[in-house]
């Protein structure tokens, strides 16, 4: 589980982040943020949308590649996700292997396979 402690449910690109791991034997709490994932860190008006609208654009050019003021929550995030399924070594290589699936606009292909993995009926079915 994780919990900005600014109040957002995601990874915080401004300040800490509580991380709640979960195993069958172990409950461990940590205190992230964005220095240990090697970034500055950005401010909660980077990633503040006036309507839902703003909110898919800015997504679509993202996973297309393009730049946004936003983009450090979004590879803080992809970084987390990728050490937890154990495919980085820590949060810094996840930073770099989610930039530069960004940078070549991968994003947009991966949610296309998982659009066409959900029509299928796969998630429902079980991996």
């Amino acid at each position: 589980m994780i919990h900005g402690l600014e109040g957002l449910d995601e990874v915080s690109p401004q300040g800490e982040t509580l991380l709640i791991e979960v195993s069958s034997e172990t409950l461990r709490e940590k205190i992230l943020t964005p220095k240990d994932f090697g970034l500055e860190g950005k401010p909660l008006s980077s990633i503040r949308i006036k309507d839902p609208k703003e909110g898919i654009e800015r997504a679509k050019r993202i996973l297309e590649g393009e730049e946004d003021e936003g983009i450090e929550a979004i590879l803080m995030e992809s970084s987390l996700g990728l050490l937890l399924s154990k495919k980085v070594k820590d949060l810094k290589e996840g930073i770099q292997v989610a930039k530069e699936i960004q940078r070549k606009g991968e994003g947009m292909r991966i949610l296309e396979k998982v659009k066409e993995l959900q029509d299928e009926g796969v998630f429902e079915k079980g991996v």
